[in-house]
């Protein structure tokens, strides 16, 4: 279903005909008001995208931020944002992915313990 047809997009994914729609309203020089409002979006949503794109854009070309926000038109500034805010979720998922593997680990001895210490009953047992 197109995007076109929801009530609202606020929140949902992108499609990439949405992203194309987007693409070419800013080569056609459309606000970002104006944009958000063809999408059923709000303006930071579409400042966000914007920004997910530039970072792309700068990572894939090599391309200066000023040059890129210029291309994209947003602000240098919400490109910087986004990367941090990206950074720190990139982060906070490894950290995660870490904890996780640390309590795995943690469950593993903690059977193995259990094994040994039935193991030693069991002996025990036929010991007496």
């Amino acid at each position: 279903m197109s995007y076109k047809n929801n009530p609202t997009n606020a929140g949902g994914k992108w499609s990439q005909e949405e992203d194309l729609d987007l693409s070419n309203e800013i080569t056609e020089n459309l606000d970002i008001a104006t944009i958000a409002m063809n999408h059923k979006r709000t303006v930071r949503s579409i400042t966000y995208r914007l920004a997910l794109f530039a970072a792309r854009s700068i990572e894939e070309t090599g391309v200066s931020i000023e040059d890129v926000a210029s291309c994209y038109k947003i602000k240098s500034s919400d490109i910087k944002k986004f990367t941090d805010e990206a950074q720190k979720k990139s982060l906070s998922k490894s950290s995660q992915l870490s904890i996780n593997a640390k309590l795995d680990a943690i469950l593993f001895s903690i059977t193995r313990l259990q094994l040994e210490m039935d193991e030693i009953k069991t002996l025990m047992a036929k010991d007496s």
